[in-house]
């Protein structure tokens, strides 16, 4: 407990001076921690919150489980809950945001998302399709090369093919459909953007006009080219799934 407490609040600690704030809106959990019980987590991030360093704090990719764990918890104890995953989503990983996490998406639990890898690291971009340009991160002489491996064909031939749809139906680059794509979902709450200038920044932005166009016909042409929908399993979400919830508008990126 000791160790847990004295980590975080360091963490903290060391992070606020660096960043020169004197809270943070959200802290992360980043990962779940299988050594140290999930009340001890529980109790140290209700006490970053309650000494005035954090407004909320959140999970990372935690098994959903211990996400309700956590939830209850809190609930028990009067500490408080987590209010937001942050997980990974994109046309080409699906499963978490449309299967996993289902069960703390509905009323009992109304946690928010804030979703990384919606590019799949830059290859929905396209900039992937003829090899890998000079400042990317896959690029031979990039620090980051060796963590990454070769794109499979199949996501160059899926990524061909919404490059035209987006281009010649909609106006706009893969990029923006792929943003789109991903906010269209009523789970996704805020999207992690990862632009190196502002450039990038600028167009990324372009997805929420493409957002608007995104009606069912082209979403059903997204989802003939994709033909990754998860399907859930009826032992645990029942016959009918939890495939909507209308509780929370999405109000940013």
């Amino acid at each position: 407990q000791i160790r847990l407490f004295k980590h975080i609040q360091e963490g903290i600690d060391g992070a606020l001076k660096r960043c020169k704030l004197d809270y943070f809106d959200v802290v992360y959990s980043h990962r779940f921690d299988d050594v140290t019980p999930v009340e001890e987590q529980v109790r140290a991030f209700t006490k970053l919150i309650r000494d005035g360093k954090a407004f909320y704090w959140g999970t990372s990719m935690w098994p959903v489980s211990r996400i309700i764990e956590a939830y209850w918890i809190a609930k028990v104890n009067n500490l408080i809950p987590p209010i937001v995953e942050q997980c990974q989503y994109s046309m080409f990983k699906r499963d978490y945001v449309e299967n996993v996490y289902l069960p703390v998406f509905d009323n009992r639990y109304n946690i928010a998302t804030t979703i990384w890898g919606a590019l799949d690291s830059g290859i929905l971009t396209g900039k992937y399709l003829n090899g890998a340009p000079k400042g990317s991160r896959m690029h031979k002489d990039s620090r980051l090369a060796a963590f990454y491996e070769k794109i499979p064909q199949w996501k160059h031939d899926k990524i061909r093919k919404l490059k035209d749809l987006a281009e010649n139906k909609l106006n706009t680059t893969v990029t923006s459909l792929a943003m789109a794509w991903c906010l269209k979902n009523e789970n996704t709450t805020v999207i992690i953007l990862g632009a190196k200038n502002a450039k990038q920044l600028s167009a990324t932005f372009e997805c929420y006009e493409v957002l608007k166009r995104l009606d069912d016909k082209i979403m059903k042409e997204i989802e003939d080219i994709l033909q990754n929908k998860p399907v859930l399993d009826p032992s645990l979400f029942n016959s009918w799934g939890r495939q909507k919830r209308n509780v929370r508008e999405r109000s940013m990126l």
